[in-house]
Order: C-alpha cells, then structure tokens, then sequence
C-alpha cells in the first residue's frame, strides 16, 4: 500500500520504519487490522467472537504499552516497538481462520483455544515472515509467550513485549484477570 500509485513516488519502500513513515502510525495500524480481521467472523459462536475482542484488545494495549517502555528506553523506536506489541498475538488468525472451517473445531470452542494458544506464535511468526516484517518483530511474535527467553545482556524487542504483556494483564479488573486464568486452564486441561 505504500508503494501503490495512491503516493505517487518514485521510490520503493522496504523497511517497515518507511512504510509506518509514508503511511503514519494509525494508518499502518488500522490496514493492518482490516486485513487481519476481514472474514473472520462469519458464522461464529459467540465464546469464540469474545476470545477474539479480548486478544485484539489485548494487541491493542500492549503494543501502547511496548510503545511507551520503548520510549523510555532510548533504545528502542517505539514505533517499531508498537507494532511489535500489536502483532505479539497475530498468529490467533490463521488458527481462528482454519478452525472456522473445521467442524470439529467450530464446535468446540475450547479445543480452538488450545490451539491457539499451542501454535498461535509460531503461526504468528510465519505469518509475519510472509507479510516480511523485519527480523525483530518475526523474533518477538515468536517469543511472545515464551517466558524463560533470555537474550543475553541487552534487552532486544521480545524483552519489550514480553515486559508490556504483564503489565496489561495486571491493568485489568481482578475479576477479569480470574477469569482469564481460569479459561487458560481450562484450555490446558
């Protein structure tokens, strides 16, 4: 899109800095989450509509969150660092996607979370790598639920996510949080 003739410019953009530069920041956000989430919802239980909203709220503030630890750090663009916040859980879609269209998922709204929750980074960092996403943000979807990877002396970009991930989940009403416990043992069971 940054490349189309809407822009009119002679020069290609690769690096997604020049893209989130040509586009701006909301912009690059909002197409993102068009693409991502366009026919995702058709014929969908309820539960499953809600897991959804929860993640892409999830995505959404975490990467505010990325955003702002970035900032403080001086090392980090927070550009960059938001959108690796808010692509930290993009693998749910093509689970989600996949299972929509397989009975036996469809039906069963827990073996869905499972999934997702079993191969949602790796399908993320696929999906990224497909959508060529600099290394970094491949790396930090990957990592996204990893919570013993270590780098090793410098923070890199899944060090700031995974720190902004906490830090959501603790922003939220106590009894959201039990709840969400709750579903991920389910899940897990």
């Amino acid at each position: 899109m940054a490349n189309s003739s809407l822009f009119n410019l002679e020069e290609k953009i690769q690096a997604l800095q020049g893209i989130v530069g040509r586009l701006g920041t909301y912009s690059t956000r909002e197409i993102a989450a068009c693409f991502a989430f366009r026919d995702v919802y058709k014929n969908t239980p309820a539960e499953l509509v809600t897991f959804l909203e929860e993640q892409v709220l999830e995505a959404r503030r975490v990467s505010a969150l990325a955003e702002a630890i970035a900032e403080i750090t001086d090392n980090f663009d927070p550009e960059v660092a938001a959108m690796a916040g808010l692509l930290h859980n993009v693998g749910v879609l093509p689970i989600f996607s996949y299972s929509m269209q397989n009975v036996a998922y469809a039906m069963n709204p827990k073996l869905v979370v499972r999934a997702i929750e079993k191969m949602g980074p790796k399908a993320g960092a696929l999906l990224a790598k497909k959508w060529r996403f600099v290394e970094d943000i491949v790396r930090s979807i990957e990592h996204s639920n990893d919570w013993s990877y270590v780098q090793g002396d410098k923070a890199d970009l899944v060090s700031i996510t995974l720190t902004a991930k906490p830090h959501y989940l603790l922003s939220r009403p106590w009894l959201d949080k039990r709840d969400h416990f709750q579903q991920q043992h389910i899940a897990t069971e």
